[in-house]
């Protein structure tokens, strides 16, 4: 009997995120058991594939109308490789967004031109929530289907108008989905709370990580020129986006400045930059909160750090967290989605109950080294993790 064949679902495979690491870590440590493809809108960079290892491919042919669709409309009517005929169907799929109808006319698309072919897998596992592959793969018939929820379900599907929009007909779609994978234990309650019909469906699995891989990748040089560290230096990482309430920590940084002396690094990059570099500099706070923008390797930066402080409003199973923890980085984070379950409290981090005001009391008694936390790098969980995510795919 041959290895049971696996194809993972992206929508952008290119996407640098949590989901898509701990996704490509996952793939590398059971690809000896199963035969794995993975399928993605966009084609997978040459380092993608790297990340990836030793898989098959599934990508759309640049010419095709799932490609016209997910690509921006300004890239399609600016590109003199695309046909009149392209650029008029991707002008008709921007006004179907008006009205709410171009998730409908993707599914058309992606059913004519790959429903066939992802049939003839044994399972077929869509990454993210929030992706246009979900209705079409609901309707396979052969395949067993698994969705992995990486973010609080309960508290994300309320989040924004485009969350709710996203989510509005997951209980029905869902209903075809013979596993929905949560991260964690709390955050499988939060989906069961909205969606208590699916319950039988759920499982707990952990992320996997690539321990060994992210301690060489420490080791590295930095890449980029960093102050002489006289001082603590506090760490966060993460899009620049609402849920990570970075505007409260640069606030909590004002307040914090006042009595202790330290540098706060903020990794990433995303949509509030901007507006959060013009709030850094309205504080005053430009010699100590520094913005490195997205770091291809921040490892090196995160294992220098004195604590990894995440503050996000809500969370799934933060990656972040468990990178800090093996690297033995202490972690303070509001305690939101599993979180809890990541930390335990004293020995490895500590947790905010409340929001990111409520983190200066703990990162004033960090600072003045009052609150002193040597916690042990955790590596034996993962090694479990791998075990249990084989073994939901070879039961499923």
């Amino acid at each position: 009997m041959g290895k049971r064949s696996l194809l993972y679902v992206f929508d952008d495979v290119n996407y640098p995120s949590g989901a898509q690491m701990v996704t490509a870590a996952q793939i590398r440590a059971i690809q000896s058991d199963f035969s794995i493809t993975v399928f993605s809108l966009t084609s997978p960079k040459p380092e993608t594939k790297k990340q990836f290892g030793n898989v098959e491919w599934i990508t759309v042919p640049p010419q095709t109308k799932v490609a016209c669709y997910g690509t921006p409309a300004s890239q399609v009517l600016k590109n003199p490789e695309c046909s009149f005929s392209q650029k008029v169907a991707r002008i008709w799929f921007a006004l179907l967004g008006k009205v709410g109808r171009q998730d409908a006319a993707m599914e058309r698309a992606l059913q004519v031109q790959f429903a066939k072919s992802f049939e003839a897998f044994d399972v077929v596992c869509v990454v993210s929530e929030a992706s246009r592959m979900r209705s079409m793969v609901a309707g396979l018939e052969h395949p067993k289907k698994v969705q992995w929820i990486h973010t609080d379900y309960s508290l994300w599907s309320q989040f924004s108008d485009w969350t709710r929009q996203v989510t509005r007909n997951d209980a029905h779609l869902y209903a075809y989905f013979d596993r929905i994978v949560c991260l964690s234990e709390c955050n499988r309650k939060g989906f069961v709370d909205k969606l208590p019909t699916l319950a039988g469906k759920t499982v707990v699995l952990k992320n996997v990580l690539p321990v060994e891989q992210i301690t060489a990748r420490a080791e590295e040089p930095l890449t980029v020129q960093l102050p002489s560290k006289q001082q603590k230096w506090l760490l966060t990482i993460g899009r620049l986006e609402q849920e990570k309430a970075m505007d409260q920590l640069l606030e909590l940084s004002a307040r914090l400045k006042r009595i202790a002396d330290f540098r706060w690094f903020i990794v990433g990059d995303g949509p509030q930059r901007e507006e959060l570099e013009r709030q850094c500099r309205r504080l005053g706070l430009e010699q100590t909160v520094l913005f490195t923008g997205q770091m291809e390797n921040p490892y090196p930066l995160l294992k220098k750090a004195d604590a990894f402080v995440l503050l996000s409003r809500y969370e799934g199973m933060p990656v972040t967290i468990e990178e800090a923890k093996i690297l033995g980085i202490p972690v303070i984070a509001t305690a939101v989605g599993g979180i809890p379950e990541q930390i335990r409290e004293g020995v490895n981090g500590r947790l905010i109950d409340g929001n990111a005001e409520d983190a200066f009391p703990v990162l004033k008694e960090f600072l003045e080294n009052n609150l002193e936390i040597e916690p042990v790098p955790e590596r034996d969980e993962y090694a479990r993790a791998i075990q249990e995510v084989k073994q939901m795919f070879m039961t499923v």
